[in-house]
């Protein structure tokens, strides 16, 4: 027998995931000082919305494109002017290593995967 695995929120907690990309980035390419930056609140509650709101308008568009309209969207306001191109680029290497489990996730797997194959 063979069991198949979703990741989004089954395995992952892709919320956390998308959270600490975004922070990584925004860090990395000089928008946020530090992690204790007095806008981290106000840019992650921004970006969760816009974010929301471009997967939502998704059509024909692909995930790194969503994800750069969600970050342009973020940015636009700032008086210095960004490349959201490059900062995407750097949210999703950030996003790809990442891997914020769900509570009891290695758990169900590592006790799965004793007698059963697993795949995702």
């Amino acid at each position: 027998m063979n069991i198949g695995f979703d990741l989004d929120n089954t395995l992952l907690n892709i919320k956390m995931c998308e959270r600490e990309s975004i922070l990584e980035a925004l860090i990395e390419h000089e928008i946020l000082k530090t992690r204790e930056d007095n806008r981290q609140q106000e840019l992650l509650h921004t970006y969760e919305k816009m974010s929301s709101y471009h997967w939502g308008q998704i059509g024909e568009k692909s995930p790194f494109e969503v994800i750069q309209r969600s970050i342009s969207d973020l940015l636009k306001d700032y008086s210095e002017s960004f490349d959201a191109s490059l900062i995407t680029k750097s949210y999703w290497e950030f996003f790809c290593r990442s891997s914020q489990l769900e509570p009891g996730a290695r758990e169900v797997l590592e006790s799965l995967s004793k007698n059963i194959a697993c795949f995702v």
